[in-house]
């Protein structure tokens, strides 16, 4: 297949890891970017009520480290949100606790009964929508969701139009840099290809589609009129629910949710010693920041 062009370079990439869908390497800024794509059908192993299971509890803490930031000395009830790719509805239950108004666009269906039920206010569509097109928010947030975004530059028009004068992006991703991805790629050279499958979500029906570090990520968004006022690590797995986050791909076997937990549970121990798995940036307009 023709190598993708790096969203950031605008370089061709070169073959770098052969796995069920090739995943190919920026040699400039590091992006890795794989040929997976999104299914729109939204069937795959993944198991959403596992997932709730396994991710709630560590989601809702970082997400008040998060709100923790956003809203420092402002009044909550000043600000208005949008989160793009809204899933469970964890963020906006959070939003909600703190007196934050947000609102989401989600395009899976199959979340709408719980968000009614939380009295959630979700748009089932895509981003860029016409639902939000003509609509000013302080905050637009991406929650693990612009790496399965198959070419992020392309939002920034749409990003800019929606952000009030003075508003940021927030951007909470895992990074190609950190402990987890770095031993699965160390795994892989001696042909053990599974925890990278895995890191890549190439089971699920929305895939990683780019892999960013600190530094790629922050130059995308300076190409595109923004700077980075503000990145902090957060929390990327907690000790009691590392099984159930393994049987959310309902394709395990036993065995390999319980190898892949001893791996996990000492990763965990010395991923402290490392650079983080999981970050959250803050952009700005690079005319306001400066």
């Amino acid at each position: 297949m023709t190598p993708p062009i790096c969203e950031v370079c605008n370089r061709e990439q070169t073959y770098e890891l052969r796995l069920s869908k090739p995943v190919f390497r920026c040699a400039t800024c590091g992006l890795q970017t794989s040929a997976a794509a999104f299914d729109i059908t939204f069937k795959s192993k993944l198991d959403n009520e596992i997932r709730s299971v396994a991710l709630k509890d560590l989601r809702t803490n970082n997400f008040e480290r998060i709100l923790s930031k956003l809203v420092g000395g402002t009044s909550s009830k000043q600000l208005k949100g949008l989160e793009i790719g809204t899933g469970n509805g964890w963020w906006l239950e959070t939003c909600r606790k703190h007196g934050v108004s947000c609102e989401g666009i989600e395009p899976e269906q199959s979340f709408r009964t719980e968000h009614e039920r939380q009295h959630l206010s979700v748009h089932y569509d895509f981003y860029p929508s016409a639902h939000v097109a003509n609509k000013k928010y302080d905050f637009i947030i991406f929650n693990d969701v612009l790496e399965h975004i198959p070419k992020p530059t392309s939002l920034f028009s749409s990003l800019r139009n929606n952000l009030e004068d003075q508003g940021i992006i927030i951007v909470n991703i895992p990074m190609s840099s950190g402990f987890f991805y770095r031993c699965a790629k160390l795994l892989y050279r001696f042909k053990i290809k599974s925890p990278m499958e895995r890191m890549w979500q190439f089971d699920f029906h929305s895939p990683h589609i780019n892999y960013f570090n600190s530094s790629n990520l922050r130059e995308m968004f300076h190409q595109n009129g923004f700077s980075c006022t503000n990145e902090f690590k957060l929390q990327t797995l907690s000790y009691k629910s590392i099984k159930s986050r393994l049987r959310m791909d309902q394709g395990s076997s036993s065995g390999k949710i319980m190898t892949l937990s001893l791996f996990v549970n000492i990763g965990l121990a010395l991923s402290k010693l490392f650079p983080p798995d999981i970050k959250v940036f803050f952009f700005a307009d690079r005319k306001t920041a400066e």
